[in-house]
């Protein structure tokens, strides 16, 4: 289900598809992010904007793996992407998910989240992000 989810993301046509794929992977197991990354995903749709569904299951991608190397970088730039349309408390995870990644797997996977921000807003947290974590390797 999850290839199949993915393959059916690359289509915008084929968003509706994809939730309905991973909504199956989520049934025979509720504990994969990637499976919740690619409802939020299908969930921003044509519009573009992040709405309650997409939040909630971007929410429960942190619930069930806060800290997934293999989900971090993609998930990072996501959460930029949709900076203005997430709660504090999802900020506050995807914050932290960034730290964990800078202080445990380089600092490349960050800075390459930050870079592929789209928004303006994501641009200015990703900016404010860099400069704490910086100031962090001076610590």
């Amino acid at each position: 289900h999850e290839a199949a989810a993915n393959a059916l993301l690359a289509s915008p046509t084929g968003r509706t598809a994809a939730a309905a794929e991973a909504r199956e992977a989520l049934a025979q197991g509720p504990a994969r992010a990637v499976n919740w990354l690619q409802i939020a995903y299908a969930q921003a749709g044509p519009s573009g904007r992040l709405d309650t569904r997409g939040r909630e299951a971007l929410s429960r991608s942190y619930t069930f793996q806060p800290y997934g190397p293999e989900v971090s970088q993609w998930r990072l730039s996501f959460a930029f992407d949709h900076w203005g349309e997430l709660t504090p408390e999802l900020r506050e995870q995807v914050l932290g998910e960034a730290e964990v990644l800078w202080r445990t797997s380089g600092h490349q996977r960050v800075e390459r989240a930050i870079e592929s921000a789209q928004t303006r807003n994501g641009r200015a947290a990703g900016a404010l992000l860099r400069l704490k974590l910086r100031a962090l390797d001076r610590k």
